[in-house]
């Protein structure tokens, strides 16, 4: 079984037709349909099955499908390795990433040799550099995400104009901070809030299909003209209580 012969049955999986695979491939049809009837005879199963006068992938084929993928992958990075040492360059592996990201987990890992490293598997980019036969370099592009400064006045406003649209105000839960944020910059600098209104039940995440449907539902609007309310008549408070925000 060789690579060519695995890019014939990715190339007629992917096209849905040995016509429209050998166009793509810019080679002859009966050519392509023997690579693949030998490959069907080399592995002792039928990777097609026609129904309908249609093709489509078997059973065995979608098996296969994964495996295949996987080959082809791994023998272009090997191929693109091997070329890169030939001539001399190391080849590098360019990671975006927020800077939190960067100083409490890439930077140290970075620091380590490259003994290390192998033991470090669990860690994404270790084991994506390792996987391509490249190095990790990180570069620090902006400044580092300060640590959030709640204002307690500013806090204990916003609650109380929240609960007056019917939405009460828990206590943050231990050990859970905010995220990669320009807003723990700001917070150092001058009096600030970053208040979360609750959307879905406790036992829900955001990021999830089930988040953004309920944040173009009613119950985002609701939180949204709500928070929108309370923060601007904390602001209101903020301009006309001149004694109360000197002690801010």
């Amino acid at each position: 079984m060789e690579i060519r012969t695995i890019r014939y049955f990715l190339a007629v999986v992917d096209t849905g037709s040995i016509s429209a695979a050998s166009r793509a491939l810019h080679g002859a049809q009966p050519s392509l349909s023997r690579q693949i009837r030998q490959l069907q005879t080399s592995l002792g199963c039928e990777l097609f099955v026609r129904h309908r006068g249609r093709l489509h992938i078997s059973p065995a084929g979608a098996r296969l499908l994964p495996v295949a993928r996987d080959l082809v992958t791994r023998h272009d990075q090997a191929v693109a390795m091997m070329r890169a040492l030939a001539e001399g360059r190391e080849p590098r592996l360019t990671v975006a990433c927020t800077v939190t990201t960067i100083n409490d987990a890439l930077a140290p890992l970075a620091a380590v040799s490259r003994h290390a490293v192998l033991n470090l598997m669990e860690v994404p980019t270790a084991a994506i550099a390792l996987a391509t036969g490249t190095r990790v370099e990180l570069t620090q592009a902006s400044t580092r995400y300060e640590h959030f400064r709640s204002s307690d006045v500013l806090s204990a406003t916003f609650a109380e104009h929240l609960s007056h649209t019917g939405i009460t105000v828990g206590e943050p839960t231990p050990g859970i901070y905010l995220g990669s944020s320009d807003i723990g910059n700001v917070s150092a600098r001058v009096p600030a809030i970053h208040p979360f209104v609750a959307i879905l039940g406790p036992d829900e995440s955001d990021h999830t299909p089930r988040f953004a449907e309920a944040a173009g539902g009613p119950d985002g609007r609701k939180a949204m003209l709500a928070s929108a309310e309370a923060l601007a008549c904390t602001a209101a408070d903020v301009l006309l209580r001149r004694k109360e925000a000197a002690g801010l």
